[in-house]
């Protein structure tokens, strides 16, 4: 029975101890769900964790916008060189491109001032084997000017001749504003100058003018038809064309070409510049032929090779003298009436006189520009014409 009951007694303590070991585990699962354990453990971690993030946050956000920043200012930096560099190309090209229309204009002017020689060479070989019957040979002159002149050699203004007898025949291309003054605008296109040679009968011929027109000694001159030939008398004065400094020049010079400065011509309604050479018999002066280019086509030449440019002018200068030859703006910029009623002849401009409606150049950079074109064989846009002395020059008009 003790033994019983011992054993007994004993599975009862064990029992307690059971029931205390299943008390202390339940005590301990208990105090590790306690909150406030929980908040001494856990806050402090999620504090730390929220201030790392926090930081790591801002440091990331101020890394980004300093890098955007740097980025907004070398996207800026690249566009502003790009811009630069688009413009500095884009004005490179366009300055080529006049440079290169400069050249070709100055090429052109070049050619253009130099006809009046080829005309004048092809005139004094053909002319020193006349006819020699007084009409037959004045017809030959004629035909030979007249195709000369409106086939030939249309830029070629003035086209004439003359000889120890004292003839003088020519054939000019006249002036719009001329036929506008005497109201044959669209009847008439050229004009001829006849002076009979001291030698009597006057001449008849198909393209002389009549008989009753002509007066010995003096210069006719006459409108003229499609064909050549006489229309209609406009002035008549006295004349000996071997007293013109253009055929004493030639016929002082032998036989070699000379050129003549810009003058008035002698009917008083355009100026020019001729070449003349004198055709030779040995050391005899048999005559002169000359051709010359006037004011009022050089300049429309120059209007027509110029007009590539909104802003381009074209102009031909007087190396020596600074006076103006020709302008692509017109007459009014190359001379003016010496009176206001239009007689008297013209007077040409000197470079720095020269009316500017658009006020493109004032004085010191025309200075500048003019010194730079005639004293500095640099310039790209400068020719050195020497029949005669002259500077061509083809340039922006200083607007920009």
């Amino acid at each position: 029975m003790d033994l019983g009951v011992r054993t007994t007694k004993i599975a009862d303590g064990q029992e307690a101890v059971f029931r205390h070991e299943r008390a202390e585990e339940h005590r301990k699962v208990k105090t590790w769900n306690h909150p406030r354990l929980w908040c001494i453990l856990v806050c402090p971690v999620i504090l730390i964790t929220v201030l790392l993030t926090c930081s790591v946050n801002a440091l990331w956000w101020s890394s980004l916008d300093r890098g955007l920043h740097r980025l907004e200012i070398a996207a800026t930096t690249v566009l502003e060189k790009f811009n630069k560099s688009s413009l500095e190309i884009v004005t490179d090209l366009v300055n080529q491109l006049q440079h290169t229309s400069a050249q070709e204009a100055v090429k052109r002017i070049a050619v253009y001032t130099n006809l009046p020689e080829v005309v004048v060479d092809l005139n004094v070989e053909d002319f020193a084997s006349l006819p020699q019957l007084e009409s037959e040979r004045v017809d030959t002159v004629l035909k030979t000017l007249w195709k000369q002149t409106t086939q030939l050699f249309p830029d070629v203004g003035c086209v004439f001749y003359a000889d120890a007898s004292g003839l003088y025949v020519g054939y000019e291309r006249l002036p719009k504003d001329f036929l506008a003054k005497r109201n044959v605008t669209g009847k008439y296109v050229f004009g001829a100058e006849f002076r009979a040679s001291d030698r009597a009968p006057l001449p008849v011929c198909a393209y002389c003018p009549p008989v009753a027109e002509l007066r010995p000694g003096q210069k006719t001159y006459y409108f003229v038809d499609h064909e050549g030939k006489y229309g209609e008398a406009y002035e008549r004065h006295d004349y000996d064309p071997r007293q013109r400094p253009w055929y004493r020049k030639a016929a002082a010079a032998k036989g070699a070409m000379t050129w003549m400065d810009i003058y008035n011509h002698s009917s008083g309604n355009s100026m020019g510049t001729s070449a003349q050479r004198a055709i030779m018999l040995g050391s005899q002066v048999l005559g002169v032929a000359a051709g010359d280019f006037t004011v009022n086509l050089l300049s429309a030449f120059m209007q027509k090779i110029t007009s590539s440019f909104e802003y381009e002018e074209g102009f031909i200068v007087d190396v020596g003298s600074g006076l103006m030859v020709a302008s692509s703006m017109g007459m009014s910029h190359v001379a003016r009436p010496v009176h206001t009623n239009d007689t008297g002849g013209l007077v040409r401009y000197h470079w720095n006189q020269v009316p500017d409606p658009f006020k493109l150049v004032q004085a010191p950079m025309r200075e500048h520009y003019w010194r730079s074109m005639c004293h500095s064989e640099m310039c790209p846009k400068r020719v050195a014409l020497s029949r005669p002395q002259m500077a061509a020059c083809c340039s922006p008009s200083l607007v920009d």
